[in-house]
């Protein structure tokens, strides 16, 4: 969904707002189109209107020497230009004339909602594309109708080389223009739009003088838009002068939009700019200006400062949207993955990176970050699928160069594609092929299972598959598999099999059920799931309801609101069990018309695990949420893109007014909801307890965070690649508890969740010339390194990493004997030498080049 303008709310935030020193004297004016990929009909009939602006852009250019146009989406600009190729040199000319501008940004992407590389690619890409079909660089992030911003949008401003910021919504209300401090201490230039993108047209600069003199009012037709969601005409709210001079305190100047959703430009700007500077421009003057020529040129010496995250004004955050944004998160994280096995497969093995696939998969996939891009599916597909495939192609690539000590022997390679040495049960499936040399075999039943010293491993035999070649899934817990690298297992017939085999789960026909391990144990009573520390004594409850929800009478995006009443699942079917790993249950329920199936795991040395499974095919709505609640005292720490954020550190001035808005939530549900990136963490004493989930945010309220599971009245289909049954949702969280031999950190649970051991399977003998046991880098496990792949300009390869929270070394990155790193910024251009350590929050990107050979 996205928030429309709306006058009488914006004119509040405005006349709220303290007015201090000189008025506004100068007001910098550019144009843009809102470029909205799904608002107004998803492709082609989008990209179709967009043809029509950006030839309209054109036409202006050739009659408007004066025309100062943004494109904000180099997405929808990039495909305009393949399908209209005779227009590029006209481009060119405007933008070298400076009536056309580019934004740093492939499209106005969500900015909690996401990963740092993908804030990253956002920019890299974007970047690329200036240079590549203009020779520009863009410089500005121009993030119209974007409900929220991440404290650490300065330092990737700063390392991206970037001019500033530009966002429109519930900025501070006590100044226009501020230096904005982030979370490692960078400072960057933002400007925060008190009357939103289309400011201008609310003014009456896209009407006529009479407009902006207050004379006469413009009236805009919304006639396309449902009347529960919009009144059908809207009217100019202020004139010009009154309107500039209450709504931007705390400077003689000011920038304005011109802009609308998916509209074509304003036609008679340039012409109402003459017109009042020729009457008014005395007093308050109007110029022309691409937002770049105002960030360098025109940006004053003393604005206020200010520091803080601005959390979503959407209801975003109380979702987990499965279906959606759970697939968004699986696919970055998995192309960062592709990145780094493709760039060690092209080190090691002369693997052909696959540039142009990556490119095109990271492309794709950040449009369904935009704003409202969640029901791209095509595009959503195309991503994870480019993603899928380029990963197991380099994992392919490294596997079957790894020796087989026995001809029968199937290789197991287990992937670690994180910066720390890890443990973890992995459960693949294994086809039983045999020999390689012939077609006709005989099927080893008897197995066992050794590392690459050849000491037996106990492993399990979880299933059995007899179709045209035999299979089996197993279960093993790999140990020590270094950093960025990977350890071989190897199944070995031999005459005794050695796979361990369990019984099915049990019915439990009481009401509840206790298991547990020597530090967690597990409670299920009376509809609540308890998690307990039995080193620390804290604990999670979690339980799932229903909640009902009702419509308000007034007009706006977001009328469904919650009832006081909750409706909780009733379960009927509770099961216990054993596995290699350890204990198990399975617990099945309903409400209304969904079901529910928790799987939750219990092992002695690794997070739980549960893994939530939802049911749904229609008939009566339905909000499934989830509730955990922490125990004890502290205090709630989530994650945000490249870092952790307090739930209080908010901007000073920031966020909606007190009562519910025409598109905004209220300032009270502003408080308590956010969008995080994965994790949540309640921490105490120093101790973390912390909850990595693919739910991408939730409402914190006390001890508790509520996340949406599954709204139906969502437009969101289910996320076939990953559950391909209809109506068949399924997530996944963990719990760890830090002292108990388990992720102590928020950031690592969610990198591990997200990121799990992966296991490819190989009976290539014939090349034999990697080791079983790699390492890639040192482990450092206060350290994320989020990407490894090749520079965009083929030179060597780009790694980074940001400090998760401590002070701590960037680590070694493949033999620095044959590798050397050189400082880099986040658009991967030369940068000044940087210390050793990286403070906290810290983002390091460096080019790694292969030193000369003696």
């Amino acid at each position: 969904m996205t928030a429309r303008f709306v006058p009488l709310m914006v004119l509040a935030l405005a006349f709220n707002a303290p007015s201090w020193g000189q008025p506004v004297r100068d007001v910098y004016v550019f144009s843009a189109t809102h470029s909205d990929i799904t608002f107004t009909g998803p492709p082609p009939y989008s990209y179709d209107r967009h043809q029509r602006i950006y030839d309209a852009v054109l036409e202006l250019a050739s009659k408007q020497p004066d025309l100062r146009f943004l494109i904000e989406s180099m997405y929808m600009f990039d495909q305009y230009l393949r399908v209209r190729p005779e227009q590029h040199k006209a481009f060119a000319s405007a933008i070298q004339d400076g009536q056309v501008g580019l934004a740093a940004q492939m499209c106005t992407m969500l900015q909690n909602l996401t990963t740092g590389e993908d804030l990253v690619r956002n920019i890299l890409l974007a970047h690329g594309f200036g240079l590549e079909q203009f020779g520009v660089r863009p410089s500005v992030l121009s993030l119209s109708d974007v409900p929220g911003q991440n404290t650490q949008t300065p330092q990737i401003l700063n390392r991206a080389g970037l001019d500033g910021a530009i966002i429109t919504r519930v900025g501070p209300r006590d100044t226009h223009l501020f230096h904005w401090r982030g979370m490692d201490g960078s400072v960057a230039r933002a400007v925060t739009l008190p009357f939103g993108y289309p400011g201008g047209y609310m003014l009456g600069m896209a009407e006529s003088l009479a407009a902006m003199e207050g004379r006469e009012k413009a009236v805009f037709e919304l006639s396309d838009m449902s009347e529960d969601i919009f009144l059908q005409r809207v009217e100019q709210p202020i004139a010009f002068e009154p309107g500039v001079l209450f709504a931007h305190p705390g400077s003689d100047r000011a920038l304005l939009q011109v802009s609308w959703d998916n509209a074509l430009p304003p036609a008679k700007l340039a012409d109402n700019i003459a017109s009042w500077n020729e009457k008014h421009g005395g007093r308050l003057r109007i110029h022309p200006a691409l937002p770049h020529e105002f960030f360098q040129d025109q940006w004053p010496e003393d604005v206020a400062l200010k520091e803080g995250a601005i959390p979503s004004a959407w209801f975003n955050g109380g979702w987990s949207l499965i279906g959606g944004y759970q697939q968004h998160m699986r696919t970055s994280h998995t192309l960062q993955r592709s990145e780094k096995w493709s760039s060690l497969a092209a080190i090691l093995a002369g693997f052909r990176y696959p540039a142009e696939n990556l490119s095109l998969a990271w492309s794709e996939h950040l449009m369904t970050l935009d704003h409202e891009g969640v029901s791209l599916y095509p595009q959503r597909n195309l991503a994870e699928g480019l993603a899928r495939r380029t990963l197991t192609d380099a994992q392919q690539a490294l596997a079957g160069r790894i020796p087989l000590p026995r001809e029968q022997d199937i290789a197991l390679v287990v992937f670690n594609s994180l910066n720390w040495d890890r443990n973890a049960f992995v459960t693949p499936l294994v086809y039983l092929v045999g020999t390689p040399f012939t077609f006709f075999t005989r099927p080893w039943h008897e197995l066992t299972l050794v590392d690459s010293d050849g000491n037996e491993v106990p492993f399990e035999v979880v299933e059995t598959q007899s179709t045209i070649v035999r299979a089996i899934r197993i279960r093993f817990r790999a140990t020590q598999v270094p950093a960025l690298g990977w350890r071989t297992y190897y199944l070995r017939p031999v005459d005794e099999g050695r796979g361990r085999q369990f019984a099915p789960a049990e019915s439990w026909s009481e009401s509840g059920v206790s298991v547990d391990t020597s530090v967690t144990s597990l409670t299920f009573s009376d509809g609540t799931l308890r998690i307990h520390d039995n080193v620390s004594g804290r604990e999670v409850a979690l339980d799932y309801f229903h909640q009902p929800q009702k419509l308000s009478e007034d007009p706006g995006f977001f009328r469904a609101i919650d009832t006081e009443e909750t409706v909780p699942v009733e379960w009927h079917n509770l099961e216990r069990g054993d596995n290699l790993a350890g204990p198990y249950l399975v617990i099945q329920g309903s409400v209304g018309a969904a079901g529910l199936q928790l799987r939750v795991q219990l092992t002695d040395s690794e997070p739980t695990r549960i893994d939530e499974t939802v049911y749904w095919n229609g008939g009566e709505s339905i909000k499934l949420v989830r509730k955990a609640q922490f125990s004890g005292p502290g205090r709630f720490v989530y994650g945000a893109p490249f870092g952790s954020q307090e739930l209080d550190a908010l901007m000073e001035g920031a966020g909606p007014g007190e009562e519910l808005s025409f598109d905004e939530i209220s300032r009270a549900d502003w408080l308590r909801n956010r969008e995080f990136d994965g994790w949540a963490a309640w921490i105490s004493d120093a101790r973390n307890t912390v909850l990595a989930s693919e739910a991408r945010g939730g409402t914190f309220d006390g001890r508790t965070l509520r996340s949406t599971l599954l709204a139906s009245s969502s437009p969101l289909l289910p996320d076939a690649l990953e559950h391909p049954t209809p109506g068949e949702f399924k997530t996944r969280l963990s719990v760890s508890f830090s002292g108990s031999g388990q992720p102590a950190s928020g950031p690592r649970a969610s990198w591990e969740l997200y990121n799990p051991l992966e296991v490819m399977t190989s009976v290539a003998n014939l090349s034999s010339d990697l080791p079983a046991v790699f390492r890639g880098a040192t482990s450092s496990p206060e350290l994320a390194l989020t990407t490894l792949k090749r520079a965009e300009d083929g030179e060597g390869f780009i790694a980074r990493a940001y400090s998760m929270g401590a002070r701590t070394r960037w680590p070694g990155i493949l033999p620095q004997e044959e590798w050397r790193a050189e400082p880099a910024s986040l658009t991967e251009e030369a940068a000044d030498p940087a210390p050793a350590f990286l403070e906290p929050f810290e983002i390091r990107t460096v080019r790694l080049r292969r030193n000369p050979q003696p």
